[in-house]
C-alpha cells in the first residue's frame, strides 16, 4: 500500500481498502472539507477508468440466471428507524466523527485502555476484514514514541490536541503517513491530551535501545 493521502483517496473511492484503513479515512474525510473535493476528482477519475475499460463479452443466458437466481431468494423489506442521536455520542464523544463513534463497542470513556509507553495508552478497536491493525492512542501532553519505523505504513488522524513529527505539527483533522522510509518519533505537544486515530499495516521497528527493550517487556 502507498504512502500517499492522494492514493489513499483512490483507493477507498475504489472500494479496495480494508475496513480499519475504510474507517480513517472516512473520518478524516468528516473532519476536512478539502479531502472531500479530493475524493470527489478521485471518484470522478474511476468512473473514467471503468468507462474507458474494454467490455466483457456475457453469454446469452446470463441475464436470465440472474433474475432467475433473484427470484429464488426471499426478499423481506424492513423499514429501518434511524438511530437516535443519543445513542451515538456521549458527552466525551460529540466532537468524534461519525464514522469512528459507529465502530466503537462503547463511548471513550467505557474504552478498555492498555498501556503501550510510557504516556501512551492505546484501545484496539475490533474490525472485520482487517489486514492492519487500528487504535485509538491517548498521548500525553510532552510524550512521544521511541524512535521508530515501520514494515508497512502507519495513518495516523489527530483527533484532539497535537503531536509534532518532523518539524511538523499535525492538530484536529490532520493525517500523518509514514512508510518504512520514515523514521520519526512523534511526540504529543500542547497543553491538552492528544488523542490520536492509527492504523499500521505492519509492526514497528525500535531504532533505540530503550524502544527494544520496550518491545520485550510488553511482546
Amino acid at each position: 500500500m502507498s504512502a500517499d493521502i492522494d492514493t489513499l483517496l483512490l483507493q477507498y473511492s475504489a472500494g479496495t481498502l480494508d475496513t480499519p484503513m475504510s474507517i480513517l479515512v472516512a473520518s478524516y474525510l468528516t473532519l476536512e472539507p478539502e479531502a472531500r473535493k479530493k475524493l470527489y476528482f478521485a471518484d470522478d477519475l474511476n468512473a473514467s477508468i471503468i468507462d474507458s475499460a474494454e467490455p466483457v463479452g456475457m453469454s446469452e443466458d446470463s441475464v436470465q440466471s440472474l433474475m432467475d437466481a433473484l427470484d429464488d431468494e426471499p426478499v423481506e423489506l424492513i423499514a429501518e428507524e434511524p438511530a437516535p442521536v443519543d445513542n451515538l455520542m456521549s458527552c466525551s464523544d460529540v466532537d468524534l466523527p461519525l464514522p469512528l463513534r459507529r465502530a466503537l463497542s462503547t463511548d471513550i470513556d467505557g474504552l478498555k485502555w492498555s498501556f503501550s509507553y510510557p504516556g501512551v495508552k492505546s484501545s484496539k478497536i475490533k474490525a472485520d476484514d482487517a489486514t492492519s491493525d487500528i487504535r485509538l492512542l491517548k498521548i500525553q501532553p510532552g510524550k512521544s514514541a521511541p524512535r521508530h519505523a515501520h514494515e508497512g505504513i502507519e495513518a495516523t488522524l489527530v483527533l484532539r490536541g497535537a503531536f509534532i513529527d518532523g518539524g511538523e505539527v499535525y492538530s484536529r483533522g490532520d493525517l500523518a503517513i509514514a512508510d518504512g522510509k520514515v523514521e520519526h518519533r512523534p511526540k504529543a505537544v500542547g497543553d491538552e491530551v492528544c488523542l490520536c486515530l492509527a492504523v499500521t499495516t505492519g509492526s514497528l521497528k525500535f531504532k533505540d535501545r530503550f524502544g527494544r527493550v520496550l518491545k520485550d517487556f510488553i511482546s
